[in-house]
Order: structure tokens, then sequence, then C-alpha cells
């Protein structure tokens, strides 16, 4: 099959885009980062742009960056402190993170991990390549907009299954954040990588210095 046929099957052949973002959006589910390079591959085929996977270079780095560092850890904090003991979570004596604890060489380790899994893989899946299939059939009225970021989210939370009920709940919650930054950012996916990026670092601190337990009960 040529390439201008595989162009065909995946952009005008309705069965074709379905098939093929279901098959990368379960590949992501599976493994972010070959979630990640199916995209990158997908877009080669169909000779889109990255701009509309939200890859395109901001009006201002340093303030996109800036605010990417800020929302992170805005958002880890108002979730560790406030809304995660309000909805009665705690930290967990058998956490699937507890290896971080204490030990430098695996917190780095898994540093590099989630930037590269979280900050960039799952956002190019969830929301840059998500949105722009889902924007493209279902339009961009507010309604529209609506559902996906919360039909986005509700997918974003399933591989974090293995962080138990409050940890997909957390997810979902926080991917809503991360999809409304993203259309109200002129759907520019860099500031929402650093955001999503940060708040896994700023979680992996707190694990490290075993400060999960005072940041839990610090309002409540």
């Amino acid at each position: 099959m040529n390439s201008k046929r595989i162009k065909s099957v995946l952009t005008d052949n309705r069965a074709g885009q379905i098939g093929s973002s279901i098959f990368i959006i379960l590949s992501g589910l599976g493994v972010a980062i070959v979630g990640a390079g199916l995209v990158l591959w997908w877009r080669k085929l169909t000779k889109s742009t990255f701009k509309s996977l939200g890859l395109y270079k901001p009006e201002s780095l340093i303030r996109t960056i800036m605010l990417g560092v800020f929302l992170g850890l805005l958002i880890k904090f108002v979730f560790v402190s406030l809304v995660m003991p309000a909805l009665g979570s705690v930290p967990a004596a058998n956490s699937p993170f507890s290896f971080l604890k204490g030990n430098l060489t695996n917190a780095l380790l898994f540093s590099i991990y989630v930037i590269v899994v979280g900050g960039f893989s799952e956002e190019l899946i969830f929301r840059g390549f998500l949105y722009r299939q889902a924007e493209g059939w279902f339009g961009s009225s507010k309604t529209s907009l609506v559902l996906m970021v919360i039909i986005g989210s509700l997918i974003f939370g399933l591989p974090h299954i293995y962080q138990g009920g409050f940890g997909v709940v957390q997810s979902i919650l926080v991917g809503m954040i991360y999809g409304t930054m993203y259309l109200v950012n002129k759907r520019n996916l860099w500031m929402v990588m650093i955001a999503h990026a940060v708040f896994d670092l700023f979680s992996i601190y707190i694990i490290y210095n075993d400060l999960s337990t005072v940041m839990n009960s610090m309002f409540f």
C-alpha cells in the first residue's frame, strides 16, 4: 500500500480514522511511550502538522515555562493537601511508589521516567491526539469541548488503575484541569506538558522525603 493510499485510509475513511485512533489510544493505555511513538508515526503518514497536535512554538517560551512550573506545583499542592484528604484519601503503607522513599537513585531514575512518560507521552496521546481527533469528528461547540474534556479525562484515568481508586479519581480530576488548560492556552501543549511533569516530580519529592502524611494532614 503506497503512502497516498495509507493517508487516504487514515484521513478520509471514517472506519480508518476511528480504527487507527482506537488502536493508538489503546496502545497508549498499555505503554504510553509506544502510544506516543504511534501518534508521531500517524502524523507522518497522514502528513498532519505538529501544530495540529499542540506541538508548536508558544508566543512566550519563558512565560510558558514559568506558568507550567507554577501550575504544576500549585495543582499538586492543592490535591495532596486539600482535594484528596477532603475525599477521604490517606497515604497508604503499601503505596506502589514506596520504592522512592529515601532512595535517591530510584527517585532520580523515576524522575526521568515521569518526564518522558507523563509529561510528554501521556499529554501527546490524551490531549494533543485525542482532542484533535474528537474535535474533527464532533466539532468545537461548547458542549462538544466540555464532553471532550470529561471523556478524555475518564480515559486518562484508566492507566492509573494501579494507583488504586483514589489514584484514578485524582488522575481524572487533574486530567480535566490539564484538558481545560490545553484548550484555554490556544491548544498549545507545552505548558500542559511542563505542568504535568512538574506535578509528577513534586509527587516524587514528597514521597522521597516521606512527606505524604504531613501534606495530607496539613488542613485536615
